[in-house]
């Protein structure tokens, strides 16, 4: 537990590298077969070790030097292999394939809410393809090979199945076509995992009109030098502070030409009315008269905790729609967030398992800790929102998961 008093915040700070690029350089590196792969500007969150562990044990090398990372590529295929997801989606969902393929009986071990959540999306892929896959307490175990051909995939639960797929397809003789229904959740996500597959000289055909991605075979994944980008995601949190502080705040180190999805904390704060100066080297916000929306959270997800806490600042109610996977991340971020804002005096209406309104009031001290439910995110916001009177907040230590030194650098803006 920590407690946090009533501080003024305002300055300059850099956001950090992105967990979802790193994630994607470090597998697309693993699986160079010939000469090794620079990987720069990484960030070392649990969720970054979890993948790193899980590729050394498919068999990948890497030798670390700051926050720089050599990788020599998987080579052999590795026995009965124990792949400790931790409690990473990304590394779960995306090393399933490629675990299935490059060892044999790979086991993939879950921790905390990750043990639960869905991977439905695979396990109708594993049963057409003849993969065998059962669970065993926390853990998955899986046998059998990935066949070139067509891949029907529901793409409205998570792209990273998609993407899971398009790391292992190129590797097969065959040539294969991923055929996406019903729609696509977080594209973004998606052309992120593209561009990897690009810049390490893997080449896939993507028809956006029709959702379908044709894959050539027996393709090589080329080693190469990249460095990662700094993280829209963690960004917003600071941009939000900005927004709610008597002075103004500026993130560095941002790629305007990004993919990234959470870039859309932009455009979303702008729609709100914040004051907010984009610039090819930094973005500063600054005190804002945010007004009510409406605002859909398909595409960022990930950015539902942090507008959520922001929406207590509006000058009317803020809509929140698609909001219907938050409730199987981390923590149940729909129950988690309206939680909190109760215990801070903030009411909300549940309008049904896909939308919120959130109506904003003052914040008050609240009577009680404030609880997390051990996910970052959902700290960061408390810790953001609260920055103007004193609270205590449980589980400083789930920030690792992201974002280890998060309260290192808010403590950077303080005035």
């Amino acid at each position: 537990m920590i407690e946090l008093d009533k501080k003024e915040y305002g300055g300059t700070i850099k956001a950090p590298p992105s967990k979802s690029d790193g994630h994607r350089a470090l597998i697309c590196a693993s699986l160079c077969e010939e000469g090794t792969s620079e990987i720069k500007n990484l960030y070392f969150s649990d969720d970054i070790k979890a993948t790193m562990a899980s590729l050394e044990a498919l068999g990948a090398r890497f030798i670390i030097e700051q926050d720089k990372v050599y990788v020599k590529g998987i080579k052999t295929r590795a026995n009965e292999p124990l792949l400790d997801c931790n409690e990473s989606g990304s590394t779960l969902r995306f090393l399933m394939p490629l675990g299935i393929q490059l060892s044999n009986n790979p086991k993939f071990i879950t921790r905390g809410r990750l043990s639960s959540r869905p991977i439905n999306v695979y396990q109708e892929i594993f049963e057409k393809q003849g993969i065998f896959s059962y669970k065993d307490d926390d853990s998955y175990i899986c046998s059998g090979k990935f066949k070139s051909g067509e891949y029907v995939v529901d793409g409205s639960v998570s792209s990273q199945f998609i993407s899971g797929l398009l790391f292992v397809l190129p590797l097969l003789k065959g040539n294969s076509k991923i055929i996406i229904k019903n729609g696509i959740s977080s594209k973004s996500y998606l052309l992120m995992t593209l561009n990897l597959l690009k810049k390490f000289k893997i080449r896939v055909h993507f028809d956006e009109e029709n959702n379908i991605i044709s894959i050539k075979g027996s393709q090589k994944y080329i080693a190469t030098s990249y460095k990662v980008e700094n993280d829209y995601s963690q960004a917003a949190f600071f941009l939000g502070l900005g927004c709610i502080s008597e002075n103004p705040i500026s993130v560095t180190g941002l790629k305007l030409s990004s993919c990234q999805a959470d870039k859309n904390i932009l455009t979303i704060l702008e729609n709100m009315g914040a004051n907010i100066e984009i610039t090819p080297t930094y973005i500063k916000t600054r005190k804002s008269t945010l007004k009510g929306t409406t605002i859909s959270l398909d595409e960022n997800p990930d950015l539902g905790p942090i507008l959520m806490g922001l929406a207590c600042f509006a000058t009317s109610d803020v809509t929140f729609t698609n909001i219907r996977r938050l409730a199987i991340k981390e923590s149940n971020r729909i129950f988690a967030m309206t939680t909190n804002l109760e215990e801070l005096g903030i009411s909300t209406t549940l309008i049904d398992e896909n939308t919120l309104i959130i109506h904003p009031g003052t914040i008050k001290e609240p009577s009680e800790v404030l609880n997390p439910f051990h996910d970052h995110r959902i700290f960061m916001t408390l810790a953001i929102i609260t920055s103007h009177i004193t609270c205590k907040i449980l589980d400083e230590n789930c920030v690792n998961k992201s974002y280890p030194s998060f309260l290192e650098e808010l403590k950077k803006l303080e005035l």
